[in-house]
């Protein structure tokens, strides 16, 4: 179906700013003095690398007749290893704090106005509608993390010694306690391409507190935009690159580029991150770590991550002709006995990713629990694995999020496109039934 009109939404509350900065442009950030130092003596270290390793590399060339290669394998290696040794003594002489950074130090960035957040549902809105065009989904569906490896009900076991700065709004009475939960393993794209395919990969949790509903939004690396208006713009790119191919997706760049829309330099940043960030081969949903966006949790601000804990067969894929194996392998390993993973908090103890949502930030890790999943009876898994497909998973639902991706977009463009797909909200008959029984 075609979407012609798209019904309002209702604006969400603004997370309090204490410390506001100038808005950040959508290819630029402004870096704060930790950053700048270690910029700095990083650049000076790769200086100092690259002539004196250079140096001997074309001293070590000339000698074997080839002073050029010598000079050019030297230069390389001499900046990599001078602009580490230039970080790490910038770590030693601008340290980030060892206590995490509480709340109240915390800058959320200036909101998105309300033109540049219709701009950006329009843009997914748009998105959805061009992969349904293509022919390579049968309905409009999501724009994003399309294809679901498994989906069905888990539980977290939150740990008896929750650490008490954890505690707090719904979270706040859940020490040593079990929450009926739903989890979705998805890959990243908008069309259900083969699991072996280069691709991010995601995890969605939608947890059942007391009556109320919170969701963690997860994937296998920090994002590679540092805000939502970069993100939205090479949405559009890689809605190319599943339609049309790398080349069209390639020449949209070339062209943004040109026309000033892409600064030269973030385009190559977002493609490098991209191409290393989503190579490399996937065994297994469940043995992979995922961490969410930053979120507001009593006084501390952070990431909660989920690494592999057991049950998840790491080996190579057993059904790697398989277009689907991810699922077969889940399946089978959970024939064998559950599949769990560790939850942990990092907690931030500075802010650079307030500023730049594409750093992962000083932190250190707190302990919440674990998330168990168990085999699921086989009678009636197919209706599961749907109607967890239909959830409307939204990053905003029970935390506050913070940093440039904050509540105040991000979670705009999830609702739109959950709205624009049909999806399940968590009044749905449906949902409340499935999280009416505990998983086993």
């Amino acid at each position: 179906m075609k979407i012609q009109s798209l019904p309002p939404v209702r604006p969400l509350p603004q997370i309090s700013i204490l410390h506001s900065p100038q808005p950040v442009s959508s290819d630029e950030y402004q870096p704060g003095p930790r950053e700048r130092c270690k910029s700095a003596i990083g650049k000076l270290g790769a200086g100092i690398g690259l002539t004196g390793i250079g140096g001997l590399g074309y001293a070590m060339g000339a000698a074997i007749g080839h002073p050029l290669a010598g000079s050019l394998v030297g230069g390389a290696l001499g900046t990599v290893i001078g602009t580490l040794v230039g970080h790490k003594l910038a770590d030693k002489l601008h340290p980030a704090g060892k206590q995490p950074l509480k709340s109240s130090q915390w800058t959320d960035p200036t909101p998105s106005t309300s033109e540049s957040v219709a701009a950006m549902k329009a843009g997914i809105s748009e998105l959805q509608n061009t992969l349904l065009a293509s022919g390579q989904i049968s309905k409009l569906d999501r724009g994003f993390h399309q294809k679901q490896n498994w989906g069905g009900k888990a539980h977290i076991e939150f740990n008896a010694d929750l650490a008490p700065e954890l505690r707090s709004g719904l979270l706040a009475n859940l020490a040593g306690q079990s929450v009926t939960s739903a989890v979705r393993f998805s890959n990243g794209q908008g069309c259900p391409f083969h699991d072996s395919k280069a691709d991010a990969r995601g995890m969605a949790v939608k947890m059942n507190v007391d009556g109320q509903q919170a969701d963690l939004l997860a994937t296998d690396h920090i994002t590679f935009a540092r805000n939502p208006v970069q993100f939205m713009k090479f949405a559009k790119v890689a809605a190319l690159m599943q339609t049309k191919g790398p080349l069209s997706a390639l020449g949209a760049v070339i062209r943004n580029t040109v026309h000033g829309d892409f600064k030269a330099a973030e385009a190559l940043r977002i493609m490098a991150t991209l191409i290393r960030d989503t190579s490399g081969g996937i065994e297994h949903p469940a043995a992979k770590t995922y961490w969410t966006q930053a979120l507001h949790v009593g006084d501390l601000t952070g990431r909660f991550v989920f690494s592999p804990e057991s049950g998840a067969n790491t080996k190579p894929p057993r059904f790697g002709k398989d277009p689907n194996y991810l699922r077969k392998n889940m399946e089978t390993d959970l024939s064998h006995g559950p599949v769990s993973m560790k939850i942990g908090f990092e907690a931030f103890t500075e802010d650079s990713a307030s500023r730049d949502a594409s750093q992962h930030g000083q932190h250190i890790t707190l302990p919440v629990g674990r998330l168990v999943i168990e085999q699921r009876p086989s009678q009636g898994r197919e209706a599961e694995e749907q109607l967890v497909s239909r959830m409307q998973f939204n990053p905003a639902n029970g935390f506050d999020m913070a940093g440039p991706l904050n509540e105040s977009n991000r979670a705009e463009i999830y609702r739109q496109s959950a709205t624009n797909r049909g999806a399940l909200d968590w009044s749905a008959p449906e949902v409340q039934q499935f999280f009416a029984k505990k998983a086993p």
